[in-house]
This record gives C-alpha cells, sequence and structure tokens, in this order.
C-alpha cells in the first residue's frame, strides 16, 4: 500500500487524506479502560445507565471426604458450577420497563447469592454516560456540534498487558484484591471498542463514515491494520473521568507507542 497509516514513536497516528493530498495528524492513540471485571462493582458505577451487561460466575461446593492428616494431606470433592448472566435493555428493545433500578439489582445480588455464586466477571458492557465536558471534547476535536451530552459506551474484556508486576497488572492488583480474592477471577480488564453519541446511535447505519467517536475493534485492513481505529487521547481521558464511584477512580487511560512493526505497544496507564 502506498500510504499506509502509522504510528510515530510518541503515539501519534497519521493518516493519508484524499482532501488535502497529503498526511495527515490524528492525534496521539489512547484506550480508555475500566480496571476491574467484577459485576458487583459494575453494578455500583452505572446502575441503571446499563444498556447491556453480559457476565460469568462460579459456584464451588467443597466438602472434606478423608483426611490424611499424618501424611500432611486434605483430601477434598468439589462440585463447580457455571453462571451466566445476560441483561439488554437498549435501543433495539421492545420492552424497556425492566432497568436495572437499585431495587432489581438488589434482587439480583440476593439470587447470586442464594446460589453461594459471590460475583461475575463482567465479558462484555454497554452503558449510558451523560457528560457535558465529553460533549465538548467531541465538538472541539470533531469541529462538529452534536446536539446532546448524552453517549453509548461498549466495553469488552480483554486481559492486562502489561508483565507480572508492570503497569495495568500492577493496577489490577491494587484495585481487585479484596474485590476478586478467592475466586479465581482472571486479571482482565473491560476495554471501550466503541463510543457514539446518542442521535448519531439512533441516525445513523452501522457502515456509515463518521459514525464512531470511538472505535477501537472496525472490521481489519490486513495491509493497513491500524487505518480505521479511531481513538483519541482527549476523548478517552474524558470518558474515563466519567467513570467512578464517590471514593474510587475505575477508569484509566492507556497510552501507546508504535512497535518497529507498525502495531501498538502499552507503554503507560494513568
Amino acid at each position: 500500500m502506498k500510504y499506509p497509516t502509522r504510528i510515530d514513536k510518541r503515539g501519534i497516528k497519521f493518516s493519508w487524506s484524499n482532501l488535502l493530498n497529503k498526511m495527515v495528524s490524528e492525534g496521539k492513540v489512547a484506550q480508555a479502560v475500566i480496571m476491574t471485571p467484577s459485576l458487583r462493582k459494575v453494578f455500583e458505577i452505572f446502575g441503571s445507565n446499563i444498556l447491556k451487561v453480559e457476565a460469568m460466575g462460579s459456584k464451588q461446593d467443597t466438602g472434606l471426604t478423608n483426611n490424611l492428616q499424618n501424611l500432611g494431606f486434605d483430601v477434598y470433592w468439589e462440585k463447580t458450577g457455571r453462571a451466566i448472566m445476560k441483561y439488554r435493555n437498549d435501543y433495539q428493545t421492545i420492552l424497556k420497563d425492566d432497568d436495572l433500578s437499585e431495587e432489581n439489582i438488589k434482587k439480583i445480588i440476593l439470587l447470586l447469592e442464594e446460589y453461594k455464586i459471590i460475583d461475575c466477571a463482567v465479558t462484555y458492557l454497554k452503558v449510558k454516560i451523560k457528560d457535558e465536558k465529553l460533549k465538548l471534547i467531541v465538538e472541539q476535536l470533531s469541529g462538529i456540534k452534536i446536539d446532546t451530552d448524552t453517549f453509548i459506551a461498549e466495553f469488552e474484556s480483554g486481559h492486562c498487558e502489561g508483565k507480572e508486576g508492570e503497569l495495568d497488572t500492577k493496577i489490577w492488583d491494587g484495585l481487585n484484591k479484596e474485590l476478586t480474592c478467592g475466586l479465581g477471577f482472571k486479571k482482565t480488564i473491560l476495554n471501550c471498542i466503541k463510543l457514539i453519541d446518542e442521535t448519531s446511535n439512533l441516525s445513523f447505519k452501522n457502515d456509515d463514515d463518521g459514525r464512531w467517536i470511538i472505535n477501537w475493534k472496525p472490521k481489519i485492513d490486513l495491509d493497513d491494520p491500524l487505518k480505521d481505529i479511531i481513538s483519541p487521547k482527549k476523548i478517552c481521558e474524558a470518558l474515563a473521568d466519567t467513570i467512578c464511584t464517590p471514593i474510587q477512580k475505575w477508569a484509566w487511560v492507556k497510552d501507546y507507542k508504535k512497535t518497529s512493526e507498525n502495531k501498538l505497544s502499552l507503554v503507560d496507564i494513568y
């Protein structure tokens, strides 16, 4: 390909502009992430603003069947059952009166506790976020006025990228140690893969140009895999600022640079 997309050593994305007939900067590439897979914590952060969620959990019933204390062995039997949770109340559903109110969330938690499921790991999340600051930053970067401050964000589970004791792995341990202790949760986080304003979500088709404000998982161009990734740093920072509880920051921003193969490599998270 004559003019492939490229990322410079500072993580700034450049793409070819047919209009200007030259390579133009699209800004620094980043990604907003939620640093916990905990369904309980996701309920606390977003509550009734959750439009769709998928999560998995398990219960363990353990009983002692043989005790070989003289050999230093304890022998147990273990029975493990998997729970899969799916909830959808987004713009494609017909009935919209079953939102995740505080009362309904309590009912879900009680049911999980009844089946001895302490928590579930979220694998997919779609939420509604209302934020004036995010609106202003999107307008500033795009040069286009939007008539809403409500956005739809999608998150997908992924493994921590940093090595043991580094970057997101270290942060994950600090935030999740007590939340997920003894549950066997893998070190996964929720990566923001899509962001769109509510108006565009209702009026644009999926394949329309300019639909997405963030699009971390577009259809891959094998010749130019970074071509259609849209994930400006300033928008990721504004989005991350909205995702918190009164006492805890849960969303962080991943900062990237290019590798020698013109791929993205995590260099910082803040």
